[in-house]
């Protein structure tokens, strides 16, 4: 099973599959406990949307929780959570490292750490 990564960014929610376990019991004990849902597509974890997606906000507080607890971002064709990342770092909003989990076929994945200073891809 891969690691606890963001799979994808909805409209007021961030997705998370894989290994998950670990991050349930801490989000348990956090001011995102009642924020949380969890399903048969994954754990769901609830922001609240902001007009404008690059500037402080709860989405951007809420990555970096959860960058802080080692979650990983998966890469996508078009605009995928670590594309988004790293266009808060771009921006000078996100200032860590974070890891970004890409799949090269089932059960086959590669992680690969984005520091602030490497440019998006």
């Amino acid at each position: 099973m891969a690691p606890a990564h963001v799979s994808m960014i909805h409209e007021d929610y961030v997705h998370l599959k894989g290994n998950t376990l670990n991050i349930e019991s801490i989000i348990s004990k956090s001011q995102y406990r009642g924020r949380s849902l969890k399903d048969r597509s994954g754990l769901k974890l609830r922001f609240i949307p902001s007009e404008e997606i690059f500037e402080k906000n709860d989405l951007l507080e809420l990555l970096k929780w959860l960058n802080s607890y080692g979650v990983l971002f998966s890469t996508d064709r078009g605009w995928g959570p670590s594309e988004l990342m790293q266009e808060f770092q771009n921006r000078g909003l996100l200032k860590e490292t974070f890891d970004e989990i890409a799949w090269k076929g089932p059960s086959d994945w590669v992680i690969n750490k984005i520091n602030p200073m490497t440019k998006p891809r």
